[in-house]
């Protein structure tokens, strides 16, 4: 078996141990934070490994982004920011380091199509039945596999959306069901404007004006929805923009540092954990539970542009015709808490890659 298969079909189990395991633990939150770290330690191993195959193009990726890390890093640390602090700041980049060498170590092997469908079936199936029974029975008013369901909802969406799109489901109109059911009972807003998106985006409209307009509507009505609907979705946004007013130019453009949020804000936000340092008085842009503009007061405004360009351009060239969907996923619940930075974000690209290394429409369904 090659050494692509075994990365890959570990993280499936890993996946399946993750999810069985907490049930049978039934941490929550606390569990949550075991399941991510995990990952993240078993990404940053591998990335030294697929790290030594590389072209020009991501030559210059991965020098820019260390070059941009340490400077990053060393002034943060410098003022006195905690280390976890500044590498929470960080994930988004480090992910994207780590998923570019990632997929074209993966696209080097064939794979078990057949294994990846029924993985991903289960995967819906389970999501469903587990948070119709913490729903219905536990009464949860935002039931969860993992963690929190703003999270992990993009690894739903993206297993049904490769499923869909690779045509691997008969009985469309149930999956589609199934779906709908997860996110009603997840009661989670950012999953409904990524559920609407994806009715919209598969209308066929991509290729024309109509549809930029629509998903400008949906995502403006969605902003509003939000903050509009939770007091406290409305005060991050208020903290939000009185920490831009109050910066220098040069901190919304290029700050090259973790720079904290002002003391108004920190005291106004005090019933949230504002660092990860339990010491410190501080507190910074994660506590705002807006990654969009958390993210671009962590990195200003360049830095997001043009990390959020490379990752376009590496969806674009990994998923072809595919890629915009998986694109705007993060981006709709970055209006939320969670963007991307979400390791189950990665998780959910690195899972389904397999499904795009040859043409499934080749699939023997025997």
């Amino acid at each position: 078996m090659s050494i692509q298969k075994v990365y890959s079909y570990s993280l499936v189990c890993f996946v399946l141990f993750a999810l069985v395991f907490s049930l049978i633990e039934n941490k929550g939150y606390e569990y949550q934070n075991t399941i991510e770290n995990t990952y993240r330690l078993f990404l940053f191993i591998t990335f030294f490994y697929f790290a030594r195959h590389y072209d020009r193009l991501e030559f210059k990726l991965i020098v820019f982004s260390l070059l941009y890390l340490s400077i990053y890093i060393l002034r943060s640390y410098q003022s006195g920011v905690y280390y976890l602090d500044i590498l929470n700041a960080n994930v988004f980049i480090i992910y994207t380091l780590i998923f570019s060498q990632t997929v074209k170590f993966l696209l080097k092997a064939k794979f078990n199509y057949r294994f990846y469908e029924v993985f991903f079936k289960f995967l819906l199936i389970a999501f469903f039945l587990i948070y119709l029974v913490k729903r219905v029975l536990l009464g949860m008013s935002r039931p969860y596999v993992y963690g929190e369901n703003n999270f992990e909802l993009m690894l739903v969406f993206i297993s049904f959306y490769s499923l869909m799109v690779k045509k691997l489901l008969t009985n469309i109109k149930l999956w589609w069901l199934l779906l709908f059911g997860i996110v009603i009972l997840s009661g989670s807003k950012s999953g409904f404007l990524i559920l609407v998106f994806l009715i919209f985006y598969k209308l066929e409209f991509r290729k024309i004006y109509i549809f930029i307009l629509g998903a400008i509507i949906i995502i403006f009505l969605g902003v509003l929805s939000v903050f509009i609907s939770s007091l406290d979705r409305f005060g991050f946004l208020l903290n939000a923009i009185n920490n831009i007013i109050s910066k220098e130019v040069i901190e919304l453009l290029l700050p090259l540092q973790l720079l904290p949020l002002n003391q108004e804000s920190c005291t106004a936000l005090s019933f949230y954990t504002g660092s990860m340092n339990p010491d410190s008085n501080d507190c910074y842009p994660k506590i705002l539970h807006i990654w969009l503009l958390s993210s671009f007061l962590n990195h200003g405004l360049i830095v997001i542009i043009l990390y959020l360009k490379i990752f376009y351009e590496l969806l674009k060239k990994y998923f072809k015709k595919d890629y915009l969907f998986l694109y705007m996923v993060p981006i709709i619940n970055g209006l939320s808490v969670s963007g991307f930075d979400s390791i189950w974000y990665f998780i959910s690209l690195i899972l389904i890659f397999p499904l795009w290394t040859q043409n499934t429409s080749l699939l023997k369904r025997s």
